[in-house]
């Protein structure tokens, strides 16, 4: 019996302690809005970084960068608004010095074709630049479908292109 009782304490115990360290889900993005994740990479840090598009009409999206840390708390939800354009980001990589790449695509004035587009950030998520990638005589516009940097720190994205 003595025997008995003290293994239901010790498992009473265990229970206790697992319960009190167990993860719960953390919600990230914006209520009401049709929040489109695209990519999610593993900062320097251990956390993560989330890119998402968030549909505001069917023709027009904002870009919505968001940055936990470790353990799943937001650190910052960076919202880019482009009026009058739809831009969407599906892939992101980072480089050795943390600055944050992402590659897309943008639709001026709600129509197609778009642009594949390349869009640098600072380790903090504030933009640098962003670069349009030409049209061809072979193409009508296009989409960046994956994007890498190399051991050479050379930026390499996989681009669609329609005829």
């Amino acid at each position: 019996m003595r025997r008995s009782i003290f293994l239901i304490t010790i498992l009473l115990i265990a229970f206790n302690i697992v319960a009190q360290n167990q993860k719960w889900e953390v919600y990230i993005g914006q209520a009401n809005k049709n929040n489109e994740p695209n990519d999610i990479i593993e900062s320097y840090d251990k956390g993560l970084k989330i890119g998402t598009t968030t549909w505001v009409i069917p023709t027009q999206s904002n870009v919505c960068l968001s940055k936990t840390n470790v353990n799943g708390n937001l650190l910052y939800d960076i919202n880019f608004i482009h009026t009058g354009n739809a831009l969407g980001l599906q892939k992101f990589c980072v480089d050795s010095s943390g600055n944050l790449y992402g590659g897309g695509g943008i639709w001026f004035n709600n129509t197609p074709p778009s642009l594949a587009a390349v869009v640098k950030f600072n380790a903090c998520g504030e933009p640098v630049w962003c670069k349009y990638l030409p049209v061809t005589p072979q193409s009508i516009g296009g989409n960046v479908q994956d994007i890498i940097i190399n051991s050479n720190n050379e930026l390499i994205a996989l681009i669609f292109q329609s005829t």
